[in-house]
């Protein structure tokens, strides 16, 4: 039987997907808050913008720990395809 991959994924015992993380990149007026939000693996994660008090409730309902600076550095040939939303200027 097949399973699917949220089931391997629980199976893992190296893989805690309880761990929640959040590093802040940035903030935006009037009251946003730009963010990288991360499950198990804190090197794969989503960019999110939510209003401060949003912010404050996704943190804490998601138990997140906080993480400073930029993260783990990448190789030049992983750094060819990193690239963020904010990255990204209007034409």
């Amino acid at each position: 039987m097949k399973q699917s991959a949220s089931t391997q994924a629980s199976a893992d015992p190296a893989l805690d997907i309880s761990k929640r993380y959040v590093r802040v990149i940035g903030k935006k007026p009037p009251h946003f808050v730009e963010f990288e939000y991360a499950v198990a693996e804190p090197e794969i994660f989503i960019e999110m913008i939510l209003d401060e008090e949003a912010f404050r409730e996704f943190c804490e309902e998601n138990a997140v720990v906080f993480m400073d600076g930029a993260g783990a550095p990448l190789s030049e040939e992983d750094a060819d395809w990193a690239w963020r939303l904010r990255d990204v200027t209007p034409q």
